[in-house]
């Protein structure tokens, strides 16, 4: 029997979930791979008390540019897949 596996690409990815333990870790690494070249990834929440920057700092990031969004009310981080 043949398995036929089909990956989905997003144009935009939006990390807004769960703070505590491995929960954010997991849900960038789980999604971080699905997003399309020139897609956008927006990571919520990365202020340093909460568990997300630790999380972030633990991830391979080369295929990724950080954009600058200018000042903002909340600490998020946007990037954009470059390869």
């Amino acid at each position: 029997m043949d398995v036929i596996v089909r990956v989905f690409y997003r144009d935009f990815i939006f990390i807004d979930g769960g703070h505590l333990g491995e929960v954010p870790y997991l849900d960038m690494i789980n999604t971080k791979d699905r997003l399309k070249i020139g897609g956008l990834y927006l990571i919520d929440d990365m202020d340093p008390w909460l568990t997300v920057p630790q999380a972030a700092e633990r991830i391979d990031w080369s295929d990724f540019e950080e954009l600058d969004i200018g000042k903002q009310e909340k600490k998020v981080k946007l990037m954009r897949r470059v390869r």
